[in-house]
């Protein structure tokens, strides 16, 4: 398995990658937020791709031009680009059927979304000893000499500069499909691979791990006396799932870090990992991803997208989106999104 150079990954300060659209209608942009959501957004790496609305004209780290072919930029090239577009998608509308279409675009948006996070060809892999067949990939690809060799071949300045720190990986999503004909040395075919493999999805999680711990303060509760125990019991509660739990750890500024649930604050521009669910309340505009089912308030232009259920309430511009089931309320311009 191949990454590119540890120089174009995405820094560890950097917890989500915002990705825009610069055309496209609502069934190009849905599926292909689908795709990444379900096949990149669930992989327990540290970084989470999060897509603008069409009116938000926040800075973006990636943005989406759909035309009639499809490529992008290695990891942090795209940062030598900015306002322009970083990934081109083909949705293959003249191929001869539904299915057909929708496995090519799947195999698509996974591969240029695996370029995006700094992957390259696995079909350059030292261990893939293929002696290519110029002509039929010429012809099959519709692409000129200089096009097929950028694309194939192995002493090219991607994959010279390349990390092979992982065994040949034929089910990797950044494996072209290689046809009877395609090679002169006699290498076996290897279809179309339109899921990640586990090689791809463990490399991620090694580029992004999750390493950085906040230290969680711990409060003893008191051993209550009877006027206390009195107190508690004429004093009106809220729901048993928004009071706040004894462990905290608060996170602002321009700080990123990982914590491991509880009740966590998030302020500033501050980007923040959340390993075991818990109590979250995010404002300003700071990006948050969590693991396990959490009780969300968000407010300003914060962002959270929970790998899991539970319930939020939401003000402002503020943005919600769960992987599971979840109920809440929405005040402002927020929104709360669920199954996605």
């Amino acid at each position: 398995m191949g990454a590119g150079p540890a120089a174009g990954f995405w820094p560890p300060n950097k917890h989500v990658l915002i990705v825009c659209f610069l055309n496209g209608g609502e069934f190009e942009q849905s599926t292909v937020k689908s795709l990444v959501r379900t096949h990149y957004n669930s992989i327990p790496m540290r970084l989470r791709f999060k897509f603008l609305s069409e009116r938000d004209t926040s800075p973006s780290d990636i943005r989406i031009l759909f035309t009639d072919h499809s490529k992008a930029y290695i990891g942090r090239q795209a940062e030598a680009y900015p306002g322009q577009p970083t990934m081109w998608l083909n949705m293959h509308p003249r191929l001869p059927t539904q299915d057909a279409a929708r496995d090519k675009v799947q195999a698509d948006v996974l591969h240029e979304f695996g370029h995006a996070l700094g992957l390259v060809h696995e079909h350059k892999h030292p261990q893939c000893k293929a002696k290519w067949n110029y002509g039929q990939l010429m012809d099959r690809n519709r692409w000129d000499l200089d096009v097929v060799r950028r694309n194939y071949d192995d002493d090219t300045h991607s994959a010279i500069n390349a990390r092979w720190d992982r065994a040949y990986d034929p089910e990797s999503i950044m494996h072209y499909a290689i046809a009877r004909g395609d090679t002169q040395s006699g290498l076996r075919e290897v279809p179309e691979n339109i899921v990640l493999s586990n090689g791809d999805k463990e490399t991620l999680a090694r580029i992004y791990p999750s390493v950085a711990v906040v230290k969680q303060h711990s409060t003893m509760p008191k051993e209550p006396t009877k006027g206390h125990e009195k107190e508690k019991r004429e004093k009106k509660i809220g729901p048993e799932k928004w009071k706040k739990p004894s462990q905290k750890s608060s996170i602002y500024g321009n700080d990123s870090a990982v914590v491991c649930g509880g009740y966590v604050k998030v302020s500033g521009n501050a980007s923040v990992m959340i390993h075991g669910g818990g109590h979250v309340i995010l404002s300003g505009n700071s990006n948050t991803v969590v693991y396990g089912d959490s009780t969300v308030w968000a407010s300003g232009n914060a962002h959270v997208y929970v790998n899991g259920g539970g319930s939020a309430r939401v003000s402002g511009n503020a943005a919600v989106e769960f992987t599971g089931t979840a109920t809440g309320e929405v005040t402002g311009n927020g929104s709360i999104r669920w199954n996605v």
